[in-house]
């Protein structure tokens, strides 16, 4: 999930788009544990894959932690038993630290970090490699080639529901059975923008009986349980922002699932918007005039990196820097095979050239679901490695993406799946 920057474009459009070989990507297992998971679509000439701590081809320590033959998992797959638990983050991108260390020579850290290595090997010579880390600035580490995208011709890796990692207030009982339709992240908001996440997807709910903290008026939800108080993450966002300062942030408040149904629903509304106004400040991007001419080196022109789109026309109208709603394309789809039925059929469809628009590519479950012996983050294990290899395998899915957002996201690799596909649309250009 790392874009690996040995000459950069050249390196990945040649290693990974135009590699004879095939390709390798690690993955996070979904399930609780996290353990590592090893990836491959690979050729008859390759004979195993091996993991590694560090740059297999450097000079480090590189010895492999695990080695498969992949003959023996002709699935592509392999779970480790090795648990993911990277933090603290490489480059001072940690929640604790101030988001942005300086390195030996004086320069911000500002780039990807590798955490995990993955190799393809023949005869002992690496044939494939890959890595998954963070990549708290991607736009700005290929600024040079991404300057002239807008916004809607970009691919941004997002996520659903992307407040429902942690239960505020002990609320529900961590490990319970609401809990488990309840969290559909396991990254904080600070650690999925660090990873590269660049899309956003808020429900917010609003609580009259809270009057003595006017702080806790506004929660994240997910549908009508509240999961954690709004504030707290706007920070969070803001603080990012401003460590990493050209990355480009896509904001949905896309559902109002509690207490706006009111008759004072449209002063509920003009709260919530001074709220995040208030909080945000001028890193608010305005609403363009044509989102569609709108390109990032026109936004890195100016100090504005936050876009927040807004489901409620009233609200957009009265509002100049509210952007129109993202369209969401959300199945309901509780099979990976209808699900990517239905993704196949919205990557077709041909969306408003100035709109952002997101497929929603999670599994929904059902309240037969909740009976059985199921659970978001069993969803999540069932669709998310198939998502990878489905991008992979369909041109039209990749080259027609806007805004892909999935649960528990590490257990794909979309994020560097979009960092690629954008330096092939920057390339485009040229």
């Amino acid at each position: 999930m790392i874009v690996v920057r040995a000459a950069a474009v050249a390196f990945l459009l040649g290693l990974f788009l135009q590699s004879t070989d095939g390709s390798v990507f690690i993955t996070v297992s979904s399930l609780p544990g996290r353990k590592v998971e090893l990836n491959w679509a690979l050729n008859d000439t390759v004979d195993t894959v091996s993991l590694h701590l560090n740059d297999p081809e450097g000079i480090e320590d590189s010895e492999a932690l695990v080695n498969v033959t992949i003959s023996d998992y002709p699935n592509g797959y392999y779970k480790t038993d090795i648990e993911f638990n990277p933090e603290p983050f490489p480059g001072g991108w940690s929640y604790e630290d101030d988001g942005n260390e300086e390195t030996e020579d004086g320069e911000e850290s500002s780039r990807s970090f590798c955490l995990y290595w993955i190799a393809a090997v023949s005869d002992g010579q690496i044939m494939e490699k890959n890595c998954l880390g963070i990549e708290p600035a991607w736009m700005s580490e290929y600024r040079a080639e991404l300057r002239r995208l807008t916004l809607p011709k970009l691919f941004l890796p997002g996520t659903h529901n992307s407040g429902c990692d942690k239960m505020k207030l002990g609320r529900v009982r961590r490990g319970s059975k609401i809990d488990s339709f309840v969290l559909t992240q396991d990254q904080s908001i600070w650690n999925q923008l660090v990873y590269g996440i660049r899309f956003l997807d808020l429900r917010i709910g609003y609580y009259t009986q809270v009057k003595e903290k006017e702080d806790l008026r506004f929660w994240i939800n997910h549908d009508l349980l509240g999961v954690q108080p709004l504030i707290p993450v706007l920070r969070d966002i803001k603080r990012f922002a401003e460590s990493s300062p050209e990355e480009v942030i896509v904001l949905d408040f896309h559902r109002f699932p509690v207490g706006f149904k009111r008759k004072t629903a449209a002063a509920i509304h003009r709260d919530l918007v001074s709220l995040i106004g208030w909080e945000l400040g001028d890193l608010i991007l305005p609403r363009p005039k044509n989102a569609s001419e709108l390109t990032l080196e026109d936004i890195w022109k100016t100090k504005q990196r936050i876009v927040i789109s807004y489901n409620n026309e009233n609200s957009v109208r009265e509002t100049p820097w509210l952007w129109d709603p993202v369209i969401q394309k959300w199945g309901n789809k509780q099979t990976p095979s209808d699900l990517e039925k239905f993704l196949n059929d919205s990557f077709k469809d041909i969306m408003p050239k100035n709109r952002l628009w997101a497929a929603m590519a999670e599994l929904t479950p059902t309240p037969l679901d909740f009976l059985n012996d199921s659970s978001l983050r069993s969803m999540a294990d069932s669709v998310n490695r198939l998502l990878s290899f489905w991008f992979e395998e369909n041109e039209e899915w990749t080259s027609n993406a806007n805004i892909v957002a999935t649960d528990f996201f590490l257990g794909n690799n979309l994020v560097q799946r979009a960092i690629e596909e954008n330096l092939r649309r920057a390339k485009e250009l040229d």
